[in-house]
């Protein structure tokens, strides 16, 4: 799927409330969706979110998802606290080269068994909560990200293994 220069804007109703949710039922998956020139603003969930609807991860998957380009600013993390971004339950995604500013609840999550995925080339700054934070997903990249004025703290990784150097990180809350 491909999805190219369009707005998400003001969503509002039904969970997640996120501009754009990929959420495959149980027993399914999602490849290979592109998301690219987009905006993302206003919405009471967070602005893209990504994982699985199934409590058991290992029978709900996405694979092969590339956001770029875009803009994430002003959603509101609606109680699910996705920010502008969040990934779980997946493998081989790449975030690279978005704008992520004034969210409630914080810039990318990447958590809950993503795997090897890639977060490059991001500006994130002023949201409310976290900047860049990677739990639970090892063989991840997160590089050459811009990480400044967040209210929580700005780059953070539980015991994930993966590179994580080097970003530009300051102004940010403990």
């Amino acid at each position: 799927m491909l999805v190219q220069i369009s707005t998400f804007s003001n969503t509002d109703g039904t969970d997640p409330q996120c501009g754009i949710d990929i959420e495959p039922n149980a027993g399914q998956a999602c490849y290979d969706v592109h998301v690219t020139g987009c905006k993302f603003f206003g919405n009471v969930g967070g602005g893209f979110q990504q994982g699985a609807s199934d409590a058991d991860y290992t029978y709900t998957f996405t694979t092969g998802t590339i956001l770029e380009n875009s803009e994430f600013y002003g959603n509101g993390g609606a109680g699910y606290h996705d920010g502008g971004i969040a990934f779980s339950d997946c493998d081989s995604n790449i975030i690279r080269n978005n704008t992520i500013h004034n969210n409630l609840d914080g810039g990318i999550k990447i958590y809950q068994h993503a795997t090897n995925v890639t977060v490059t080339g991001n500006t994130v700054v002023n949201n409310t909560g976290w900047g860049i934070t990677l739990s639970v997903c090892n063989g991840s990249v997160a590089t050459g990200n811009t990480v400044t004025g967040n209210s929580g703290t700005g780059f953070s990784v539980d015991s994930s293994t993966g590179t994580y150097t080097p970003n530009t990180v300051s102004g940010n809350g403990p």
